[in-house]
C-alpha cells in the first residue's frame, strides 16, 4: 500500500530517517500538494544543505596506491560526492597502519599559482603534500607514485543524498528539521497557480534556509561543542 497524504514512516536504522518524516509537518502549509512533489522538495533542500555546509562527511574504503597512477575514483554508496574533505596516505610501503594527514587544495588554486604547482610536484614520492579533485570527481595526487601501496590511501569526502534517496541522515531530523522544512517550503510555495501558492512566504522561508548555512558549516569544525565548555576544558588542561 502506498503512502497517503502526510503518512509518517518509521525510521529505518539508527543513522537515517525516511524523507516522509517531514510530510505531516509540510502538508498543512501546502494543502493538496501530492507527496511525490513534497518528497522532491525535501530532497532538494537536503541536497542543497549538505552541498553548502559540507556537514555530511564519510570515510571511504581504503584505496590501493598504484605505481604511475596519480588519479583515483572517489564515490560513496551513501550519497553523491560534493567535495574532497581530507585524506591520509601511508608514508611508505612498509605495511604499517600509520597514516599522515595531507593537505587538500583546489584545482583553481593550482591554475592560479603555476609556480607553486611546480613546487608541489617536486615533492618526493615519500612525502606528498597535496591533492585535488577535478570536474571528473577524481582525486589527483600532486606526484606520480613510483611504488604500489596496498590500502595506502585513506579518504574522506563530503556528500549529499542522491536525488532518488528514500532516507536522509538522522542529523537533519534531530538538529535541522525546521531548516529542511523551510528549504522545501521555499520551493513548494513558489509553484504557480496552486491553492498553496504564496511567493512572499516562499521568499521568507528561502532567506531563513540560506541563512542557516554558515552556522551549520561552523558545526562541522566545532563538532557541536559549545565554546564555553571548550574554554573550560582548555583552562583546566593549562592549569595542570
Amino acid at each position: 500500500m502506498g503512502l497517503t497524504q502526510g503518512t509518517p514512516v518509521t525510521p529505518v536504522g539508527t543513522g537515517f530517517v525516511p524523507v516522509s518524516n517531514w510530510y505531516n509537518h509540510i502538508w498543512p502549509n501546502v494543502p493538496m500538494c501530492p507527496n511525490p512533489k513534497i518528497k522532491e522538495a525535501i530532497l532538494d533542500a537536503a541536497r542543497t544543505f549538505f552541498r553548502e555546509t559540507e556537514l555530511w562527511t564519510v570515510e571511504l574504503e581504503l584505496l590501493n596506491i598504484n605505481s604511475d597512477q596519480a588519479e583515483y575514483d572517489l564515490a560513496s554508496p551513501l550519497g553523491e560526492m560534493v567535495s574532497l574533505d581530507h585524506y591520509e596516505i601511508m608514508s611508505d610501503a612498509s605495511g604499517t597502519d600509520t597514516f599522515y594527514r595531507k593537505k587538500v587544495i583546489s584545482e583553481l588554486a593550482i591554475d592560479a599559482n603555476p609556480l607553486e604547482r611546480d613546487d608541489w610536484r617536486s615533492q618526493t614520492a615519500d612525502d606528498p603534500d597535496a591533492a585535488w579533485v577535478g570536474q571528473a570527481l577524481k582525486m589527483r595526487l600532486t606526484y606520480i607514485p613510483d611504488v604500489d601501496i596496498t590500502a595506502g590511501l585513506k579518504v574522506w569526502i563530503n556528500i549529499m543524498p542522491f536525488e532518488w534517496a528514500e532516507t536522509v541522515p538522522k542529523i537533519l531530523w534531530t538538529h535541522y528539521k525546521e531548516i529542511i522544512m523551510a528549504g522545501a517550503l521555499s520551493d513548494l510555495l513558489l509553484i504557480g497557480n496552486k491553492p498553496w501558492t504564496n511567493p512572499d512566504l516562499a521568499s521568507a522561508h528561502g532567506v531563513g534556509f540560506e541563512e542557516s548555512f554558515l552556522g551549520a558549516r561552523q558545526k562541522k569544525f566545532s563538532g557541536f561543542v559549545r565554546h564555553r565548555t571548550r574554554d573550560i576544558l582548555t583552562t583546566r588542561y593549562i592549569d595542570f
